[in-house]
């Protein structure tokens, strides 16, 4: 996720999905407007993850996040009170659709990739399957610091 205080109030948000080999499966980057509260802004983005690994079918994933508070949260089995808890319960909701999921912290230097895709999400949505050359780099680097 990534905060551009010079364009527009709001955020970027960048999803990536690896393989266990760390290949990329699929990726997203979108600008939330009026959205500041970096917790706001990493629940937001661990819901748009979720709904991708849905709309691509897969059924095991492993969601990382580098801010510890929303992924307590999401861990946690009690019900949130957080100005954030909607956004909370829904991720939570949307494990449904998968037969294992799990909530992993990760370092802020083990997520280059979605750093750099939610920066270029300021300016426009994108998705696909392959990743955008400015993140081929970090897709290799980022493994080495996942714990």
């Amino acid at each position: 996720m990534w905060r551009e205080k010079d364009f527009a109030k709001g955020v970027g948000s960048g999803v990536v999905a690896r393989n266990s080999n760390g290949s990329c499966l699929g990726w997203l980057s979108k600008f939330f407007p009026d959205i500041e509260d970096l917790e706001h802004a990493e629940s937001l983005a661990a819901r748009e993850a979720m709904e991708l690994a849905s709309r691509f079918g897969w059924r095991n994933i492993i969601l990382e996040g580098d801010c510890a508070q929303v992924i307590s949260k999401l861990r946690s089995p009690d019900t949130d009170s957080s100005f954030i808890a909607s956004l909370i319960s829904n991720v939570k909701f949307l494990c449904s659709r998968f037969a294992c999921v799990s909530f992993c912290q990760v370092k802020r230097s083990g997520n280059h990739v979605a750093h750099t895709l939610a920066r270029s999400a300021v300016c426009s949505f994108e998705g696909s399957v392959d990743p955008p050359m400015s993140v081929l780099s970090f897709l290799v680097s980022d493994i080495s610091f996942d714990s």
